[in-house]
């Protein structure tokens, strides 16, 4: 097919609809000229004008599936019903052909067939105009094409004019300095195309490096969970829980209905829904050594002493059975001399979802010694005493405490040498500057970097090297500001003891 027209306006917007159609229905809709979505369970998207309703009916419509699942459905069952106006460009994967893309323009907005068989009642009328080959887009459009959600905009790198220009001449004009596939685009394109049974792992520090973060920052997690969330992926487990150095999957998310799919697994990220903002007890608890029920109690006492645990998880495959301790051990050996057992020997402990609030966790631990997590599953997945919980907090606080004492020599220093007009006059006479205290990390560095300022201090050591530390404490201050899950990494400590270190030296008081 040819287009017959020049390219609308450009205000529209182009969109990726993936029909879900079996091949029959692919040829009524280019026959016919519409494309529809499935989701049968849900009435005309019409009635729904606004997202919370919608919300509420498919949760009513697919209690069996996951609240997450049912998050990315609503947002596509929006986006189709309300958000894909007349003349914007449709872009629809073929499957008949599977190396083929059929272009059209939408002559209405979205209309509800009730009598129409089944997966072609939600529809949007098309104008087909062009049927091209996959590798008619550049790598960069083709990537955002590869995306397996149903419905989707195709919104990087100037989209909506480029299948604009595809739909009229039949070439892509590429993006004005293009530049060639980012990495986590090449990432992301592996992971869609990976067989179910051998999918992408990677570590979850691996996973960040690709977006060029060390750590689980809220920027991180937000700029992952969008760029997944984009292409209909999610990673299993969460890559926002547990160690950097777990292991994850990416994996494609639930993006529409299919009857005969196996039940899914709900240990995944979500990620539609944002972090939540009180902080959980998340990433914290150290990973679960368990033993069964069927070895002997001098096997769990041995492992025990190995590990110097004082408390072993008793765990039959994911079912749990109980705690040993120490003083349960010592208990059983009393009532049942050289005979007792490792079921003997159980007593309860407390357990906790994964997502506990940290707060609520420190009032248990006072009254319990240790805590076990489970996830989702309701599998036990990790195990917290009150010396973890300290030795966490321990962790947590060490960078506050560090870039506390930085900025107070820094504040001492600046205040003992100069006046309150000589740092007002490093900032343009900013009458709200009255001493060092008024400044900002990054202001101390400005005022310190000035060579003449330099020789005021009298610090011996080299000026841009002193002054570039400072630059880069800076950037893990602002980190900090945002309390990331991670503990820094072992080369943002150093920066900043090593800052200071020089610090103390030169402002000994």
């Amino acid at each position: 097919m040819n287009a017959t027209s020049n390219p609308s306006a450009p205000s529209a917007k182009a969109w990726l609809v993936r029909s879900g159609a079996n091949l029959q229905d692919e040829q009524t809709m280019l026959d016919e000229g519409f494309v529809a979505i499935r989701w049968d369970r849900v009435p005309d998207l019409g009635h729904f004008p606004y997202r919370e309703e919608l919300d509420d009916i498919v949760a009513d419509e697919y209690p069996e599936e996951a609240q997450s699942t049912r998050r990315i459905w609503v947002g596509e069952l929006w986006r189709f019903g309300s958000e894909i106006r007349s003349e914007d460009y449709i872009v629809m994967p073929l499957k008949y052909t599977g190396d083929r893309l059929m272009i059209g323009q939408a002559s209405n907005g979205y209309e509800y067939c009730a009598d129409a068989p089944s997966g072609l009642r939600h529809r949007i009328r098309v104008r087909w105009v062009r049927d091209i080959e996959r590798d008619v887009p550049r790598p960069d459009l083709r990537a955002s094409l590869r995306s397996l959600l149903a419905v989707c905009q195709l919104s990087r790198n100037d989209s909506a004019t480029r299948i604009a220009e595809i739909a009229q001449l039949g070439t892509d004009p590429g993006h004005p300095g293009e530049p060639e596939p980012a990495k986590v685009d090449d990432l992301l394109q592996r992971a869609v195309s990976a067989p179910a049974e051998t999918p992408v792992s990677l570590s979850i520090r691996h996973l960040l490096e690709h977006w060029g973060f060390e750590r689980r920052t809220v920027a991180a997690v937000e700029s992952v969970k969008a760029d997944l969330a984009q292409f209909g992926l999610t990673t299993r487990p969460p890559f926002t829980e547990g160690s950097v150095d777990r292991t994850v999957d990416i994996v494609p998310n639930r993006t529409e209905p299919d009857d005969t799919a196996p039940e899914v697994d709900e240990d995944v990220e979500d990620v539609v829904e944002p972090e939540p903002l009180t902080r959980q007890l998340g990433t914290l608890p150290s990973a679960v050594v368990s033993v069964a029920s069927t070895e002997s109690l001098t096997y769990a006492w041995t492992l025990m002493a190995q590990h110097g645990f004082s408390q072993l998880p008793v765990i039959d495959g994911n079912l749990y059975r109980g705690t040993i301790t120490c003083q349960s051990i010592a208990d059983a050996a009393l009532r049942r001399p050289g005979d007792a057992t490792i079921s003997d020997a159980l007593v309860q402990a407390r357990v906790v979802d994964f997502d506990a609030e940290l707060l609520e966790v420190i009032a248990v631990l006072e009254t319990n010694d240790f805590i076990l997590v489970q996830n989702q599953a309701r599998s036990i997945t990790g195990i917290m005493t009150a010396a973890d919980l300290a030795i966490q907090f321990g962790t947590l606080a060490q960078p506050f405490l560090l870039v506390e004492e930085i900025e107070r020599r820094l504040r001492q220093a600046i205040d003992e040498v100069f006046t309150s007009s000589e740092i007002r006059a490093a900032f343009k006479g900013n009458s709200r500057i009255k001493s060092a205290s008024d400044l900002s990390f990054n202001g101390y560095r400005i005022l310190v970097e000035d060579s003449k300022r330099w020789e005021q201090l009298g610090w011996h050591w080299d000026r841009a090297l002193f002054c570039d530390n400072m630059a880069k404490a800076n950037k893990i201050r602002n980190e900090i500001a945002h309390f990331a899950t991670d503990p820094l990494t072992s080369s943002q400590l150093k920066i900043l003891t090593s800052l200071l270190e020089q610090l103390r030296r030169v402002t000994p008081n």
